[in-house]
Formats: structure tokens, C-alpha cells, sequence
């Protein structure tokens, strides 16, 4: 919320510390042809993961595409609830045993 002569915070402009410094994400939901539907801006700090739901919320789908982040047993559980097909790389199990 910048404005002319105003103080704003990190917060109002979705500022925070990450690995590379500071900055802010930005979520967005596109349909099958990659055009935005919806974004939602976040601190950098903020895990990708916790945008998925309210980024989809209200949205008429049968299928999400998303990467291997996304692999939660919370969403798989919202889309299975939502009748979503979901289309997401298994996160890869670590093996202690195996170096």
C-alpha cells in the first residue's frame, strides 16, 4: 500500500527474508492455457505450499498440475474432497539407511 507521502510496512508490501534476501513471492493460478486467474503476493519467507487452497478456493476444476511442493497430505486431502483430480509428483522418500 504505497502511497505518495505514506509509510508503509514490510507487511502491506508482502515483504520478507528468504534465502536470497529479501523479497516477496508471488502465487498464481493459471488455466490450461497458462493465463492467470488469480494471484496472491506472500512474504519471500513463506512456504509455496500454504497459498494452494485459497488460490483454488472457489474454483470450478477436475484437475490440478502442480510440482512436487505441493505434495501434501492436506491438499491431496481438499482436492480429493473437491472431486480434483490431482496431478503432482510424489516428493521423494529420503532413506536413512541408503547413502
Amino acid at each position: 500500500m504505497c502511497s505518495r507521502g505514506g509509510q508503509s510496512t514490510a507487511a502491506q508490501e508482502a515483504l520478507g527474508r528468504s534465502r536470497g534476501g529479501f523479497g516477496s513471492k508471488i502465487h498464481v493460478l493459471t488455466d490450461a492455457l497458462g493465463l492467470s486467474i488469480r494471484f496472491i503476493l506472500m512474504p519471500g519467507q513463506a512456504a509455496d505450499i500454504t497459498q494452494a487452497i485459497p488460490l483454488m478456493a472457489g474454483i470450478a476444476t477436475s484437475a490440478v498440475l502442480a510440482d512436487k511442493d505441493y505434495d501434501a497430505n492436506r491438499l491431496l486431502a481438499w482436492l480429493k474432497g473437491h472431486q480434483i483430480q490431482a496431478v503432482i509428483p510424489l516428493e521423494p522418500v529420503i532413506n536413512p539407511f541408503v547413502s
